[in-house]
């Protein structure tokens, strides 16, 4: 079993449950050779909708070769800024901060800061409510790549309509690029969750996964990569039920995949979005 550190940034009935979960890990799906190998992930979540952290932490203590600690927003956000690359890899976002869900959204020094972080270079998996977060944040969009918003909204002066969803409904899930490392190993599969509506996709994505789902118009994908200043940035859209996800082994290898992809573990060396 890979051992792994555990530094809580939050109080609270959470920490001491998610503490309890850490010392009776499951064992992995692999082992690490060599510490040097290991890629150090922040977990960041918080905020609205989906509150079960569990399935995440079981996702995360099946994967062989990383650290992972978690940081619960918004009492972490300050940690969200130059200087964090050189004690983390990648953050795995799945936070969904905002007024609409009585959240409070980064601050404007806070949201300065953490492009600055991104311009300086760190890997970011997000994953399902992230594409929601920060809707008072114009760059935002520009970070992840997409737009989910329950009203009308703009983006770079381009006015979209509100966003929707379709829950409970079976997706069928196909890699674009079956060698992108990613999905390397991912066959097709079907999976019962939510798919987004009327989304903002920025054109410049590069799509990973897409669906054929008869509701998915438009651009049929559903997972992208992009880069927002020095750091490789992954989008899953999947992930409503995360119990019921992240026990897929097809999604489960897909965040593996994708974190190692983020932190330039896998791939080329070209424009990290376009790998």
């Amino acid at each position: 079993m890979n051992r792994k550190k555990r530094i809580w940034r939050s109080g609270g009935f959470l920490c001491v449950l998610a503490g309890m979960l850490c010392l009776g890990c499951a064992t992995q799906e692999g082992a690490v050779d060599s510490r040097d190998s290991t890629i150090r992930v922040l977990f960041v979540y918080g905020g609205a909708h989906h509150s079960p952290i569990t399935p995440y932490m079981r996702m995360l203590d099946s994967i062989p070769g990383i650290e992972w600690t978690p940081a619960l927003l918004p009492q972490s956000a300050g940690m969200l800024k130059p200087g964090l690359e050189k004690e983390y890899d990648v953050l795995l976002m799945v936070q969904m901060m905002g007024s609409r869900w009585e959240q409070p959204e980064f601050s404007s020094e806070q949201r300065k800061a953490f492009a600055d972080l991104l311009n300086k270079g760190i890997g970011i998996v997000a994953l399902h409510q992230a594409i929601a977060t920060e809707p008072g944040w114009a760059e935002s969009p520009r970070i992840v790549g997409g737009v989910w918003r329950n009203e009308p909204y703009e983006v770079d002066d381009r006015s979209y309509p509100k966003s929707g969803c379709l829950h409970d409904t079976d997706i069928r899930v196909r890699a674009w690029n079956p060698d992108h490392p990613i999905v390397q190993g991912v066959p097709e599969f079907v999976i019962n969750d939510e798919l987004y509506l009327d989304i903002y996709k920025a054109e410049d994505n590069v799509p990973v996964l897409v669906t054929d789902h008869p509701q998915a118009k438009g651009r049929k994908e559903i997972a992208w990569t992009r880069s927002y200043g020095a750091s490789r940035i992954f989008y899953f859209q999947l992930g409503h039920i995360p119990e019921k996800t992240w026990a897929r082994p097809e999604c489960r290898r897909i965040v593996r995949q994708a974190i190692r992809w983020a932190a330039g573990k896998a791939g080329g060396q070209g424009d990290p979005g376009r790998e």
